[in-house]
């Protein structure tokens, strides 16, 4: 037992060598808040343009429609979940350094008048 320190580590950001993921990603800035932010989809009009057996589709759903997942959180998670068949892909919105707050104030100024599928999960 006894008394140990550890020297502290500095957090990455998005940029990480070698993962190429983030090319995949859409990459936003917010002026009013300085805040970077990556998404797996377009946030301009919530479509997903990544999965490989997919046509483009609405990350958010309809009226009737199965539920969806939606993913925010900081850079600290994958950039991109697309599916890899015809399923559904999780969508993913990332706060670069964000705290829960901001995180929370993003993804609910994104959805802001949008009604999900019923059983969807943020």
């Amino acid at each position: 037992m006894g008394m140990t320190s550890q020297e502290k580590r500095i957090e990455c950001g998005f940029d990480i060598a070698g993962d190429k993921r983030i090319k995949q990603a859409v990459m936003r800035h917010r002026l009013d808040t300085n805040m970077n932010m990556t998404a797996s989809f377009n946030p301009a009009n919530m479509m997903c343009y990544g999965c490989k057996e997919r046509s483009p589709h609405s990350v958010i759903g309809g009226e009737g429609q199965e539920p969806v997942v939606l993913v925010a959180t900081d850079q600290n998670f994958p950039p991109v979940l697309f599916s890899e068949n015809t399923g559904a892909c999780i969508a993913v919105l990332r706060v670069e350094f964000g705290s829960m707050k901001e995180i929370g104030f993003a993804i609910g100024d994104m959805l802001s008048g949008v009604r999900l599928p019923d059983g969807s999960v943020i």
